[in-house]
This record gives structure tokens, C-alpha cells and sequence, in this order.
């Protein structure tokens, strides 16, 4: 009862001043888009004045959902960053499109934002994944920011399991390091190689969390990042382990037509003759699919010849080479 009549009292005093009521909402909305300024454009005299002043615009949110902190992270100081945290900002606070300030930061390749929040303290509470289900880790990675990556995987954030594939950091790895332009040094392997060992610092696995088994060689296969299909073997993964459909990643490339895919494998040693679980070799499958260049591949390195490679034998030797 006591909460009711306190709420008629105050619609009363809302009807009885509207102008006043209008004047306090006008000169929030000026407190909170100069303080948007602020930390937009950097200046962080005036941002750590309107905190001082009003601690509260640390967890204000503009017209547009974005707060203080967005801003901060995304075009703005590592100082006003680390105000906006010491003030009560949350970097997990979502905007629209569920994009956090840590997305921000993170697509904007501001590293020293990201280790601003890093050295305040902050840990993550969840995945804070956008409406898009990607997670400020996969946003570092797709934009080619290994510090970023490094500073978010210190407060805690992971990304997905591979039982969803599409934001795990080893699939997003994947997909990004074979597109043209992503490192922009002009390094993709030396870039690639610098979120690897970030990855296994951090211990993100590339096993069997997923129902398929070697979903991550898999995948490297068949998007075709002799890349990451190098990173892989060179960290001890079989490249021959099947999943569980008994589908290896040659046999995969041999039905889909993955010509470089396969090469990339064969030079690494994969085995073209064979038989996995399904009950075929990749180069059955090969003459099965009908796909000629395929096959001539397949059956130049079951020969022995076709491409220059190692002598001795076993797995990764190029002993098929």
C-alpha cells in the first residue's frame, strides 16, 4: 500500500510541475551527452569532473542504448576507461544489438581499452555474446587484434564450446585467417600462430567437446587454410583421426572436391589409400565422386610421386609424398 500511494504522490507531483519535470529530463540529457563528449573525443578532465559530480552517468545509456563506456572503449582514452570501471560501469552491459563495450573495444583493435579493464579488475560474469551469438573473444580474433585477445581471454572469456561451433575460438581462427586482408602486417601465418599460442596458454581446447569428434582438423580441411592445417599438425593433432561417422578430414576433402584441402593434407602425410570407418579410402571416394583432378591427385601420391615432400614415413612424414 505504502509503495502505491508513494508512486500516486509522485504522478501528482509529475501533473501538478510538468515544466519542472521537463527541465530535470533536458538537463539529464545534457549531463549525459557531455559526458559522451567526453569520453568519446577522450578528454578526461571533464569526464572524471561529470563522474565526480554525478556518479551515476557511468551506468547512463544514450538514445541510442550505448553508454558511457561503449564510447570509452571504442574511440575513446584507456584513462577514461579505467575511470568509467572505477565508477561503476559495467563492460557487459548490452546495447540494442547486444553489443557490449568489450565488442567494442575489441572490433576496434583497442587493445590498450581492453587492458585498461584488464588491470581495473574486471572478470568476466558470462559469455556476453551479441544477438549474432558472437562473443567479444571471436570479435578480437575476426579482427585481427592478438593483444585484445590475449587481455580478454585473461578476464575470463571463451567463447563457445565446440557444441556450437560457430563462435568457438579455434573455428572463428579458422574462418578468419583464410580471407584475404585480415592480418594487416601482410603476415596471416605469423598472426595466426600469435592466437594459436594465446589459445593454448589459455588452454581452450581443440577435442572432443563436440559430438562429432576432430571437428576443428575437420574444418580446416575443408575451408581449405593450409594455415591452420600446418598450426595443427605442427601442436601434435592427428590429421587422420576420423569422427564419429569414420570421416577423416582427407576423406571429407576427397567427396567435397576440396582440391587444396587435400593437397595441403597429403603433403603433411595423410594417408590416400586409407579405409576409414565409413568403409572407403579418400581415393575411392575420389573415383566415386567423379572429380578427375581429385582423383589424379589422390592416386599420384599413392604412387609416390606428384609432390616433392620428406622420405621417412609415419603421419606428417610425407611419406606418401
Amino acid at each position: 500500500m505504502k509503495g502505491r500511494k508513494y508512486r500516486r504522490e509522485m504522478l501528482g507531483e509529475q501533473l501538478k510541475y510538468p515544466r519542472r519535470n521537463k527541465k530535470k529530463k533536458a538537463r539529464k540529457r545534457m549531463e549525459i551527452e557531455e559526458a559522451r563528449e567526453a569520453a568519446l573525443c577522450g578528454k578526461d578532465e571533464e569526464l572524471e569532473r561529470g563522474l565526480r559530480e554525478n556518479p551515476a552517468l557511468a551506468r547512463e545509456a544514450d538514445d541510442s542504448s550505448y553508454t558511457l563506456l561503449h564510447h570509452a572503449c571504442g574511440y575513446g582514452s584507456a584513462r577514461g576507461v579505467a575511470l568509467l570501471l572505477a565508477a561503476g560501469a559495467d563492460p557487459e552491459r548490452k546495447d540494442s544489438d547486444g553489443f557490449t563495450p568489450l565488442h567494442w573495444a575489441a572490433g576496434a583493435r583497442r587493445a590498450d581499452a581492453l587492458e585498461a579493464l584488464e588491470r581495473g579488475g574486471w572478470k568476466a560474469r558470462c559469455r556476453a555474446e551479441n544477438l549474432s551469438g558472437k562473443s567479444p573473444l571471436s570479435t578480437a580474433i575476426q579482427s585481427g587484434c592478438a593483444r585484445s585477445a590475449k587481455s580478454l581471454l585473461s578476464m575470463g572469456y571463451r567463447g563457445s564450446s565446440l557444441d556450437l561451433p560457430g563462435d568457438h575460438p579455434w573455428v572463428e581462427l579458422i574462418r578468419v585467417s583464410r580471407k584475404p586482408g585480415w592480418a594487416r602486417e601482410g603476415n596471416p601465418e605469423g598472426l595466426a600462430r600469435e592466437f594459436a599460442l594465446e589459445l593454448d596458454r589459455a588452454g581452450i581446447s581443440r577435442e572432443d567437446e563436440s559430438r562429432e569428434g576432430n571437428e576443428i582438423a575437420l574444418r580446416a580441411a575443408l575451408w581449405e587454410n593450409e594455415i591452420m592445417l600446418r598450426l595443427l599438425r605442427e601442436r601434435g593433432d592427428s590429421l587422420e583421426r576420423e569422427n564419429a561417422s569414420g570421416i577423416s578430414p582427407l576423406w571429407a576433402c576427397a567427396r567435397d572436391g576440396k582440391v587444396r584441402g587435400a593437397a595441403e593434407l597429403l603433403r603433411l602425410g595423410c594417408d590416400p589409400v586409407r579405409k576409414t570407418r565409413a568403409g572407403k579410402s579418400p581415393l575411392e571416394v575420389a573415383a566415386e565422386a567423379g572429380n578427375a583432378e581429385m582423383l589424379a591427385l589422390l592416386e599420384s601420391a599413392a604412387l609416390g610421386r606428384g609432390m616433392p615432400g620428406e622420405e621417412s614415413g609415419g603421419e606428417g612424414s610425407g611419406r606418401w609424398l
